[in-house]
């Protein structure tokens, strides 16, 4: 069983921001993976989420999506629409490529010498799905993703077991789980039966850093 949300959400990811350096010495690129598929990232106590293959394919043409340092509308590092970011999908996830204005060189030089590590990004999400495993555990799945706020290399990315996730996120599992329980209690255990409005509402803006 699948359903919409329209909420903001952040996730991070492990994963390697590089700044590039060529020929042209006042070029000031950095590249990395703002998101990568099927790397199963626990949420908070045995609630588990996963970005499924495909699902950035139709949210790239949808918004004029910006660069971000640490996700800081004050800090624009490139955007989409001047040609300074590039965004795509590939089998492994979401790269980016983004041309840094002079003004950001400590930026640039920060993801040089790996104080900066971490890539990030905000998204809405279009279709997810919710399904409670064998070990009792809860898996999410992002099926596709509606828009693609911001991408950008941050600070402090979460590894496994520590990423941020809002209150309404959490409710959203939660209740996903109360309501499992319910039907296991009443013997009626097909998710197909599970009523997902009573959660919509909890998913509203998401911003999600792997």
């Amino acid at each position: 069983m699948t359903h919409e949300n329209n909420i903001i959400t952040k996730r991070y990811i492990p994963t390697e921001v590089r700044a590039l350096t060529g020929s042209d010495t006042k070029s000031r690129t950095i590249s990395g993976y703002a998101a990568v598929f099927n790397q199963e990232t626990e949420i908070f106590p045995d609630c588990f989420e996963v970005i499924a293959p495909g699902a950035f394919a139709q949210a790239l043409s949808r918004y004029d999506t910006a660069c971000l340092f640490n996700h800081d509308e004050d800090c624009l590092l490139g955007r989409k629409s001047s040609g300074t970011l590039t965004l795509s999908e590939d089998d492994k996830g979401l790269p980016f490529s983004c041309n840094l204005p002079n003004s950001r060189e400590d930026i640039f030089e920060l993801i040089q010498r790996k104080d900066i590590t971490g890539c990030s990004f905000s998204f809405t999400i279009k279709k997810d799905m919710y399904e409670e495993r064998a070990d009792g555990t809860v898996l999410r799945t992002i099926l596709e993703v509606n828009k693609i706020y911001d991408v950008g290399p941050v600070v402090y990315p979460a590894y496994d077991g520590t990423s941020v996730i809002t209150d309404s996120e959490k409710k959203s599992f939660e209740a996903f789980r109360e309501e499992r329980k319910k039907l296991k209690s009443s013997k009626a255990i097909d998710p197909v039966d599970i009523d997902y409005s009573i959660y919509d509402q909890s998913i509203t803006l998401h911003k999600h850093t792997f």
